[in-house]
């Protein structure tokens, strides 16, 4: 059983997408490596989805914030909803701030205790 490249029909410039050869997984005879296999899949599956998604989500920030493409536009072309774009383009990690100098630190007398007076 293995993933292998696959190309869309009638596109050769398009990027080789990932083809699962399910008859292969599901013709291993014993259940349990079969289970194993297919735990395994998963795994590599959702590890790839990960990386997918930032992808995605980086591509989208590009397009709409750097190229000013409308959100709408950027929607249609991937089948999503504007909204969803907006909540891609929020979920793009912030850049950190830069760490302030560190002040020196002074010693302070510490406070004179006061007496009431009655």
């Amino acid at each position: 059983m293995q993933i292998v490249p696959a190309q869309r029909a009638g596109d050769d410039s398009a990027p080789k997408l990932l083809a699962l050869d399910e008859a292969a997984l599901r013709a291993v005879s014993d259940p349990w490596e079969r289970a194993r296999l297919a735990a395994a899949l998963l795994s590599d599956l959702h590890e790839r989805a990960a990386v997918a998604l930032e992808v995605r989500r980086d591509a989208v920030h590009e397009l709409v914030v750097k190229r000013a493409t409308s959100k709408s536009r950027v929607a249609r072309f991937l089948g999503i909803t504007p909204s969803r774009v907006g909540q891609l383009l929020a979920s793009v990690p912030k850049p950190k701030p830069k760490p302030k100098p560190a002040r020196p630190v002074v010693d302070e007398p510490a406070p004179l205790a006061v007496e009431a007076v009655r």
